[in-house]
């Protein structure tokens, strides 16, 4: 029996990774200019949005270049964090900011 329960949970394990690969996403491409940040790599376009780019740690010898980058829009909504007693230990404008990640990212150079 303990054979057949964990057969079942690698098959459910499967289907879940299949459910999450299969999401739809929103589609974009960027046009901007390379950088770093803290965070990791960074598109800023000429309206001064900020795209983090997934799986890229830095841009290294490319920063500050023209870039078209696409993938999936991914955004992810950040609160001040609070205590127990409601007080404020860490801040973001407003309290409120949305990280724009582009996942699974390609792009091409548009500068030389």
């Amino acid at each position: 029996m303990k054979f057949n329960s964990f057969k079942w949970i690698i098959i459910l394990s499967i289907l879940v990774m299949n459910l999450n690969f299969c999401q739809k996403c929103d589609k974009v491409t960027i046009k901007g200019i390379t950088g770093n940040v803290k965070q990791g790599a960074v598109v800023e376009t000429e309206n001064n949005e900020i795209y983090y780019v997934e799986g890229l740690h830095d841009w290294g010898k490319n920063i500050g270049r023209k870039v078209l980058i696409s993938g999936c829009l991914k955004k992810i909504k950040h609160v001040d964090k609070k205590e127990n007693d409601n007080q404020i230990i860490q801040t973001v404008d407003n309290g409120i900011w949305v990280e724009k990640l582009i996942q699974h990212p390609k792009w091409k150079f548009m500068d030389k």
